[in-house]
């Protein structure tokens, strides 16, 4: 960093900010506020073992690190930061190669006051639920759509919200070519009137709009040439209802015709619609989901694909599971097409019943299901119709899930799990030749606390799956799993795992992922040491994905904050 703030022009840059801390540090000792800094550190590294018999990655580097260092100054309503990443000599497999190099890829200033919020440089925002705009930072997956320019927000009285931006976004080391301009407004209703809303109901109205200008008017692609917008715009409209313990919200998001890359350069309008409803008391909770996605991926530039320059988000509606064999497994939403629905279910048995134990049990049921959107070719730019209210007859995906978690004794507490899924591997991970999948998955945890320092936990997980389609290629088949961890609170844990493939269609592919880890916490900071193999799969953060390859070797993790 030294060296890039004295590298030619940004020389000057270095001396006033010496002589600013000088300064500051002259005017200390007459009680002048210093401010204070706040940062964190995160170094991965991994170290690459050829391994033929999981097919591992060729690299040429024995090692590479993906490592973040993020710094905060604050004084009154002024802060200041920046963020150094370094991907060195490459990123980890699994992270886009164009990230290989390192820089300061992130720097803002922020100003607020009671009512009012300025910033420049970068920044992260949403508006709603995110279905016309959200910029998120998400390391394990590579994922940056932070936008530089200008954001103001403005809360002329308590209740009543305003959100301006404008700039571009993040793509690696450079931005983007188009440009994203928006705003958001939204009421609370409840805290607005403040004493004269006396109703039990509280309810919550907002709306977004957010457009992308992209200059060129025509694009080549296959042959022809297209004529497409510079401007294309995205509105949404929301509403949240909350009385005692019911609660209802929704979002209703339109983006204008936008062809590009991942639509296939139709000319076809965009629409997203969510709905849930739920309800909870004491021991009690009920939630319902509904989504429809139509032509929805929204990107700053018509030609960029996969992870980049995604302005919105839309929110899954499948469980994210948290369990190692099923993340084989995981639903990546369909921005281009999908409708769907999931239901959960909540409750817990009363303890001292024979059902409840003598400490109490909870049961947590959940089941999703998702479907194309029903369509009929059409001949002109538009691609297609569609049905809003009428789902397809493809099943993307299905999820029954149980989950059931009790304590036997004062020390030791049970978790059990099962579920089934129907999983399009084609449709899901844009593959070929593998059609429906059938899986069952099993899992039990055992936790047992020897002493206030030292605890135990065993976890044990059974899937099988299964080819629904006839003449598909052979998948996974069955896995089993088992993993040991203890912990000496509050600085050690270990844990070793193995995870069999052993009902693979291909005996020689019927392997042992075994694995090992070793953790040490001080203070703030976390370094874990890891050592094993790990399969290929999906790498997934709210719906979003990304594929892992197999690798064998060393990791090593520091995280560190102050």
């Amino acid at each position: 960093m030294f060296a890039w703030l004295t590298e030619g022009k940004k020389f000057p840059l270095l001396c006033v900010l010496l002589g600013w801390g000088v300064r500051l540090l002259a005017q200390s000792g007459e009680g002048f506020d210093l401010g204070s800094f706040s940062g964190s550190f995160q170094i991965d590294t991994q170290v690459y073992f050829q391994d033929s018999i999981i097919e591992t990655p060729v690299v040429d580097e024995v090692a590479r690190s993906n490592a973040y260092g993020q710094f905060t100054y604050t004084r009154g309503g002024l802060t200041a930061g920046l963020r150094y990443e370094a991907y060195l000599p490459k990123p980890l497999l699994g992270i886009d190669a164009a990230y290989e190099g390192s820089g300061i890829v992130n720097r803002f200033a922020t100003y607020t006051t009671d009512r009012f919020s300025i910033t420049v440089g970068h920044f992260y925002e949403q508006f709603g639920m995110g279905m016309v705009l959200r910029a998120w930072w998400e390391p394990l997956l590579g994922w940056d759509t932070a936008i530089d320019g200008v954001r103001v927000a403005w809360e002329p009285v308590r209740g009543l919200r305003f959100k301006a931006l404008t700039g571009r976004q993040r793509i690696f080391y450079e931005l983007g070519r188009g440009t994203v301009r928006g705003g958001d407004a939204e009421i609370d209703l409840a805290t607005l009137f403040d004493t004269l809303w006396k109703s039990r109901t509280n309810l919550t109205l907002g709306g977004s709009f957010v457009s992308k200008f992209e200059a060129g008017k025509t694009v080549p692609r296959g042959g022809s040439i297209y004529t497409v917008p510079e401007n294309i715009g995205a509105a949404s409209a929301r509403a949240a209802v909350q009385r005692g313990g019911f609660s209802l919200r929704g979002e209703y998001a339109y983006k204008a015709n936008d062809p590009n890359a991942t639509n296939g350069f139709i000319y076809r309008p965009g629409q997203a619609l969510y709905l849930a409803a739920g309800y909870t008391q004491k021991g009690f909770g009920f939630n319902l989901e509904a989504k429809r996605l139509d032509n929805m991926d929204f990107r700053s530039d018509r030609t960029a694909v996969g992870q980049n320059l995604v302005i919105n988000f839309l929110p899954p509606i499948a469980r994210q599971h948290s369990l190692r064999l099923p993340t084989l497994y995981i639903y990546a939403t369909q921005p281009n097409g999908e409708m769907g629905a999931q239901a959960d279910l909540y409750f817990r048995l009363k303890k001292n019943t024979p059902w409840g134990g003598p400490y109490g049990t909870t049961i947590q049921f959940n089941y999703s299901r998702i479907h194309d959107l029903d369509t009929t070719a059409r001949t002109d730019e538009r691609g297609y119709r569609s049905d809003f209210f009428k789902a397809g007859r493809r099943v993307f995906y299905s999820d029954f899930n149980v989950e059931i978690q009790r304590k036997l004794t004062p020390r030791l507490k049970s978790q059990f799990m099962y579920l089934h899924m129907v999983y399009d591997r084609d449709k899901i991970l844009g593959l070929e030749g593998y059609g429906r999948i059938s899986v069952n998955a099993a899992m039990a945890e055992l936790a047992y606390q020897l002493t206030k320092k030292y605890g135990l936990r065993a976890e044990a997980q059974w899937m099988g799956a299964r080819q629904i389609d006839p003449h598909t290629n052979s998948d996974f088949g069955d896995w089993a799993m088992l993993l040991l961890e203890f912990n000496a609170s509050p600085h050690w844990f270990v844990s070793v795992a193995d995870e069999y493939n052993y009902g693979n269609p291909k005996p020689e592919k019927r392997v042992h992922y075994y694995s090992t880890m070793l953790g040490y916490i001080f203070g703030s900071s976390r370094l874990t040491l890891s050592y094993g193999r790990v399969r290929e799969g999906l790498n997934c953060a709210g719906g979003i994905c990304r594929p892992v390859p197999a690798m064998n070797g060393f990791m090593l993790s520091v995280q560190s904050t102050f």
